[in-house]
């Protein structure tokens, strides 16, 4: 939560009116707003939209209304932003819903390393899909581009690395192993056309990372095969940020945070430990830290800025 220290450290000293953080993430949508003594005024959540759209935001203000012609400036993290028109939608509705605010739109990662990380480093979101966003000399983003053909070392990749797998041994190209004999007790049959029917209805109720659970309990009975696919995902992150501190100039004995954000993270050590030693061969001096604060909080400070360069 700010406090008027926080206020003070931004250059900001008080504000007349509201402003507003907001998190569009595809999970859930937070929406903060902070008063003129840099307090909390009200937290709000939702569910987002199924295609991560406006609406969600407008649903939770009419559930909970608030002054909105008090807002001076917002500033969104909303996930999918670079799809089409996802951005001209958000803006059009945020206009619409806060006419006196200025505004910024800008993709969830952002927020998340402005939550996360001081002055420079590196942020490495890894839940169902992943991206590496850093600062330093310049500004770099890696990965992030989709489950389709991206998100390297993610939940997404996880469980599309496990279905393929499963499959070439349904199909009798490679030998069963008891990793596969979970995967196909989680999808409930061994037939390949239904477990591929099975695999995109559990991808559309659960979200595309669905079979990290069950690799998780694997690797922790001592599966090798799952252990060595936490080990694959870990190596995966840890190149993606390795790219990004060569693009960003850091030097090779440089000190600087990486910051782990998102729920694979949760898994522990079966993938910190494989993306920590990667890392460290070439960087041996990155900090791998948890996040300093939050997403929310990482869009509630960049509004406190925005503040500071408008005339309200």
């Amino acid at each position: 939560m700010p406090s008027n220290s926080f206020l003070k450290d931004l250059g900001v000293q008080s504000l007349p009116h509201l402003v507003t953080g907001i998190d569009a993430g595809g999970t859930n949508v937070r929406v903060r707003f902070v008063d003129q003594a840099g307090t909390v005024v009200l937290d709000l959540k939702g569910a987002p939209s199924p295609d991560l759209g406006p609406e969600s935001l407008k649903n939770i203000l009419d559930a909970n209304p608030i002054g909105q012609g008090e807002v001076r400036a917002i500033y969104a993290g909303i996930a999918g932003i670079s799809r089409s028109r996802m951005k001209e939608r958000w803006t059009t509705e945020l206009k619409t819903l806060f006419p006196n605010a200025a505004l910024e739109l800008v993709p969830d990662y952002l927020i998340a390393f402005h939550g996360a990380i001081k002055d420079f480093g590196i942020l490495v979101i890894a839940g169902t899909g992943s991206v590496i966003y850093g600062e330093y000399e310049g500004k770099c983003q890696v990965g992030g581009r989709g489950w389709e053909w991206g998100d390297w070392g993610s939940g997404a990749w996880i469980t599309s690395e496990l279905l393929r797998s499963t499959l070439l041994v349904l199909d009798g190209l490679t030998g069963r192993t008891k990793l596969v004999d979970a995967i196909c007790a989680e999808l409930g049959t061994n037939v390949p056309i239904e477990f591929c029917d099975r695999a995109r209805q559990l991808c559309q109720s659960k979200g595309r990372g669905f079979l990290v659970p069950t690799a998780l309990t694997c690797a922790c009975a001592g599966d090798a095969d799952a252990t060595l696919l936490f080990n694959n995902a870990g190596e995966w992150l840890a190149k993606q940020v390795e790219a990004a501190a060569n693009r960003l100039g850091f030097e090779e004995t440089q000190k600087f945070p990486v910051a782990t954000v998102g729920g694979l993270w949760e898994c522990g050590q079966i993938i910190l430990k494989p993306f920590e030693q990667y890392l460290r061969k070439k960087y041996a001096n990155a900090h791998v830290t948890e996040p300093l604060a939050s997403p929310i909080e990482g869009a509630t400070r960049q509004a406190l800025l925005l503040v500071g360069q408008t005339s309200i």
